[in-house]
């Protein structure tokens, strides 16, 4: 499988907090955390969250590994070793009968190598995996300076089949109306937001001009963090198309999440009545 991903991305690196040395594909561990449609609890994605395996094989949390990685250039083997886990994942047949859409964080640099499309594209058509099965989330850890530089990146990925979501925004995301002109298929409400709708108004103003924007720019709007009925009920009444969170499933193994799902019809959360 190593030779399905661009020798760039699976180069050594020098992360100071992470045993770079012996780090590989084998530390590499995929969970899968599904984003569902608030109308009727169809499956719409998945969220891949990256974790690391220590000696012992257990998994690591996120800030002890993606957060370390995502800062510099090591953020470019870690795609590489990530998209690579879920070619894994689908091809051993791990992801099977599981027909949406996957969906992985970049960091801002990643997203705007010219080279990403290119050896994304060649891994999965070796794969035989269509490219619309695999999107992209772009992360806050950094704020988009060149726009016309974004917005080429993104519709490289986008004339491929990908789709790109716009990660965790909040009322404090910076050119936040300048990100609603890139062509974003949906953008992601960090849990904060989500998590003040219970006692904050400004909350709720957010909220709704943000279903308004992606309403005019024909947006998907995915609500992170939505942990009991009462939420849901909250974000569908909002208008929120879309929701992520405790309630619906937690972070899931590739075997869990085919589990999960052949399971999920019977679920008692939908319809949501509000």
């Amino acid at each position: 499988m190593d030779g399905l991903i661009d020798s760039a991305y699976l180069t050594s690196f020098d992360a100071p907090d992470i045993a770079a040395a012996t780090f590989g594909a084998a530390d590499v561990a995929c969970l899968y955390q599904p984003i569902v449609r608030l109308a009727d609890g169809a499956v719409d994605s998945a969220e891949i969250l990256v974790r690391r395996r220590d000696q012992d094989g257990a998994l690591q949390g996120a800030a002890q590994f993606a957060e370390a990685l995502y800062a510099g250039d090591p953020a470019r083997r870690l795609t590489g070793l990530v998209v690579r886990a879920v070619i894994d994942d689908v091809t051993a047949g791990r992801l099977s009968g599981l027909p949406f859409l996957y969906m992985l964080n970049l960091p801002l640099h990643v997203l705007l190598d010219p080279t990403l499309p290119s050896w994304i594209d060649r891994a999965l058509s070796d794969a035989h995996i269509s490219p619309d099965r695999l999107g992209f989330e772009l992360t806050e850890t950094r704020p988009v300076e060149d726009f016309a530089e974004a917005a080429m990146a993104i519709t490289a990925l986008r004339s491929q089949g990908h789709h790109v979501a716009l990660d965790d925004i909040t009322d404090a995301t910076a050119d936040l109306d300048r990100l609603f002109q890139l062509d974003f298929n949906a953008v992601k409400l960090d849990c904060s937001v989500v998590a003040a709708l219970d006692h904050s108004s400004a909350a709720h103003d957010f909220v709704r001009r943000t279903v308004a924007d992606c309403a005019a720019t024909g947006k998907q709007l995915i609500a992170e963090g939505a942990e009991d009925p009462a939420m849901l009920v909250r974000l569908h009444d909002l208008g929120v198309g879309y929701a992520q969170g405790f309630i619906i499933a937690r972070p899931l193994t590739a075997p869990a999440l085919r589990q999960w799902f052949n399971g999920w019809a019977d679920n008692a959360l939908f319809p949501v009545a509000g």
